[in-house]
């Protein structure tokens, strides 16, 4: 980018050398245009603009994948129910891992959808994006429906769903039991190349 060759600079003589080379490539500042001063930005507005647009895509699919994400422990708690409760230490271990890599993803979206939230925050603070993207609390990472796993609990009965559920959907991503089966199909498929 045309404004950061001073802050490669600065930022290379602050890690000093032998830092730098051994450091990971993920830790290495990239100075998009949410990363640097308003000052600097003002130059760039042209590549501003394609980063708002990658953010938002970023966005939209990390969203997807927390609500995708759902859906499949929503269908792995139901299978244990069905077919795994009191089978034995191997059987529940295996559901149990299982489970905690669905969780682990889910987090890995979640943070990604942060990430993408904050950049939007600096790029363009009073777009209309904020409609669609709001905070994610990790209150709202629950549903679809009611289940036993979820962190947040009310009282007297009343069920209020998530604002991950309620809020537009984007092309081709649609709720309801088309959108399960065809996650649960895709994770088969996925297993079954595994072991394969």
């Amino acid at each position: 980018m045309p404004t950061v060759a001073t802050l490669v600079v600065r930022a290379g003589s602050t890690m000093g050398s032998n830092e730098l080379e051994s450091s990971f490539a993920e830790n290495v500042p990239l100075f998009l245009p949410s990363g640097i001063s308003e000052a600097a930005r003002q130059s760039i507005t042209h590549i501003l603009k394609k980063e708002l647009r990658l953010c938002i895509a970023q966005a939209n699919e990390a969203l997807e994948d927390v609500r995708r994400g759902r859906r499949m422990v929503t269908g792995l708690v139901q299978f244990k129910k069905l077919n795994i409760s009191g089978a034995g230490n191997k059987p529940n271990t295996r559901m149990r891992t299982l489970y905690n890599r669905l969780q682990l993803q889910i987090q890995r979206a979640a943070d990604q959808y942060r990430a993408a939230r904050d950049a939007l925050l600096v790029l363009d603070p009073n777009g209309t994006w904020r409609d669609r993207f709001r905070k994610l609390n990790p209150t709202d990472i629950r549903g679809p429906g009611r289940q036993e796993d979820d962190r947040f609990t009310q009282t007297n009965s009343r069920y209020e769903m998530s604002w991950i559920w309620l809020v537009s959907q984007s092309d081709g991503d649609s709720d309801g039991e088309e959108a399960f089966d065809e996650t649960m199909r895709s994770e088969w498929a996925k297993m079954k190349a595994r072991r394969d």
